[in-house]
């Protein structure tokens, strides 16, 4: 291409870079069983119940002592100001979850063991050793925070999505085998059942929570999609999807439980006593949780899911039946086996994501021919992958609505949209990141692509009113393009200061190819402005470049200023050399590449 002419006869035609765009929520990535890292719940009043009772045979440990059992016969629940802790919410894996739904039924599965014990000699074989062991927050020995509750099955299920109490639950829960058979409760399967099911378009974002009082013990879960009769008191699982997964815990959810007090209710004693009684206490704890999506267990295309079903940690598949009478596992108390503090709960959760909207316009700034604005495709990317498209109307307008917010998108103009090769637009792709707020006027640009100039000041030595250099002058194309790579500060002109003599003006010369090839033989020429002489000695140059080359070179004036009478190049046309003129030759500009070229002048 031929040489450029001075700043007076240069065409002003910048290719305008829109500065951000943001769009449409996506689907979320495939994700884990993940440790819970934060965990919000807060105290519920309730009233207070006394629960007539005394302590449990064989007290173990802390204040239900002998001598201290003989004075218990009330235990307070619902006591003081702080009582059911309910969880509100959870953040796992930078996703924070809600109750979904509750479960319909807890079914808590046994085994009779009516054999010898081998752990406890001392013991005879009981047919139906069945207990309900129970572990409150407490305030002291005999006045406990939450309600009471009856039954495991009262207190291991929510009563509603807003009713998640997460201060009670089982202590070692698969622990039916103990030296000395304080927890012994004989359960090997614990199921959580949704009669109605959870269809398969309704999974998404849909997982299941563990909560353990303490640091995490091992258990294992298996996903219910099939089960026997969703009417009867206590559905049996019929098909598990084919996964079985263990925990990843979070040991710091930032939410723990003080002093708790466990609880037996022994259905064989006779006579049999129906109230929970008192048996050991344990000291502070932090509550650990796990979070299992539901696409974890590789369900079957279309699968309903009816719930899960939890087992000992010497577990290693589903176990569908557990036939009376037989012993499947001698599961013991500790953490490698049954000592699960299951807290309260048998519900699901679903992410919940949070969106805004985005919208602006597509403009033509002088495309020729006229650029028909409807119809064009805006494409959005997540991880390099399309993943939503819109198109825009009549006059160029889009709105996306359900913007997933706090996200890392590209965004771009299709690339095989209908757009004649006279117009240009941001091609590769914008990165931004979605806020929460709705984003108003974010604007695509097209125009016909050039080479541009731009003059500036860009200082002054001496006088007074200074403006602000910093500033970037003017809404032009040419003016947003340079702004886009950092460049096109400074003022047009000086009109408010009071120049003397010896006082210096910096003038700035940015350029920019915005053409989609390169340009050579790029020659800049600028006459020394009248009333003003060229300071020796000062002409810089940076670039070209994208992005520019931050280095600034300082060119000798035998290369760079031509001094008058001296004959002038044609780039400066054909007036004769008065003052003289800054002269550069930057070579080759390649599509995209900008650069600039400085010099100073003193006040005549």
């Amino acid at each position: 291409m031929g040489r450029y002419l001075s700043w007076s006869t240069l065409k002003i035609v910048i290719f305008y870079l829109s500065l951000g765009i943001f769009f449409l929520g996506v689907p979320h990535p495939a994700y884990a069983q993940v440790a819970v890292d934060t965990i919000t719940a807060n105290y519920e009043a309730t009233a207070q119940e006394d629960i007539a009772t005394s302590c449990a045979p064989e007290p173990r440990d802390g204040a239900y002592t002998a001598a201290a059992c003989a004075t218990i016969n009330t235990v307070s629940f619902g006591n003081g100001a702080l009582n059911n802790l309910i969880l509100e919410s959870f953040e796992a894996g930078n996703e924070v979850y809600f109750a979904e739904d509750i479960a319909d039924v807890a079914v808590f599965n046994r085994v009779a063991n009516n054999t010898q014990n081998p752990n406890t000699p001392t013991r005879p074989p009981v047919e139906d050793k069945r207990r309900d062991i129970m572990f409150f927050e407490r305030n002291s020995p005999t006045e406990i925070r939450p309600t009471y509750e009856g039954t495991i099955e009262d207190g291991m299920l929510a009563n509603s999505i807003d009713e998640v109490i997460i201060n009670q639950g089982i202590d070692n829960v698969f622990a039916n085998v103990t030296p000395t058979g304080v927890t012994d409760n004989n359960i090997e399967r614990v199921d959580y059942i949704f009669r109605n099911g959870i269809p398969s378009d309704e999974q998404d974002g849909l997982g299941f929570l563990v909560l353990d009082r303490g640091n995490g013990d091992d258990f294992g879960m298996a996903l219910i999609i099939g089960i026997d009769n969703p009417a009867a008191p206590e559905p049996e699982p019929t098909a598990y999807a084919p996964t079985f997964l263990e925990p990843t815990w979070g040991t710091n959810t930032g939410v723990s439980l003080q002093e708790t007090s466990v609880f037996r209710r022994n259905r064989s004693e006779a006579p049999l006593d129906p109230a929970f009684r008192p048996s050991h206490q344990t000291g502070a704890q932090n509550i650990a949780g796990a979070f299992f999506p539901i696409e974890n267990f590789n369900p079957p295309a279309g699968a309903t899911v009816f719930g899960y079903s939890l087992f000992p940690g010497d577990v290693d598949a589903p176990i569908l039946n557990l036939n009376p009478g037989t012993v499947i596992l001698t599961t013991d108390g500790t953490s490698s086996g049954g000592g699960l503090d299951l807290i309260a709960g048998g519900a699901s959760f679903r992410r919940r994501v949070e969106t805004t909207t985005i919208s602006g316009q597509l403009e033509d700034l002088g495309c020729e021919p006229p650029l028909e604005l409807g119809g064009i495709t805006v494409q959005l990317l997540f991880e390099g992958n399309v993943i939503s498209e819109v198109q825009t109307n009549a006059n160029g307008e889009y709105l996306f609505d359900n913007v997933v917010a706090n996200r890392d998108y590209t965004v771009r103009i299709d690339p095989n949209a209908p757009i004649p090769d006279t117009c240009r637009t941001q091609d590769e792709g914008i990165e931004v990141t979605v806020g929460t707020q709705p984003v108003t006027n974010v604007d695509f640009a097209f125009r016909s692509p050039a080479f541009s100039l731009l003059k500036r000041i860009t200082d002054y030595v001496g006088g007074n009113n200074l403006p602000d250099f910093t500033q970037v002058v003017g809404n032009d194309p040419d003016v947003a393009a340079l702004d886009n790579l950092g460049l096109g500060q400074g003022v047009v002109d000086l009109s408010n200061i009071d120049a003397e003599g010896g006082d210096t003006i910096e003038y700035t010369i940015y350029y920019i190819n915005t053409l989609a090839d390169e340009v050579t033989n790029v020659e800049i020429c600028d006459r020394i402005p009248a009333g003003t002489t060229y300071a020796p000695d000062t002409i810089q140059t940076r670039g070209p470049g994208n992005p520019v080359d931050p280095a600034i070179t300082d060119l000798p004036d035998g290369d760079a200023f031509i001094a008058a009478p001296t004959a002038l190049p044609p780039s400066c046309g054909s007036d004769s050399n008065e003052r003289g003129a800054v002269v550069v030759d930057v070579g080759t500009v390649e599509a995209d590449q900008a650069g600039f070229i400085r010099f100073r002048v003193t006040v005549d």
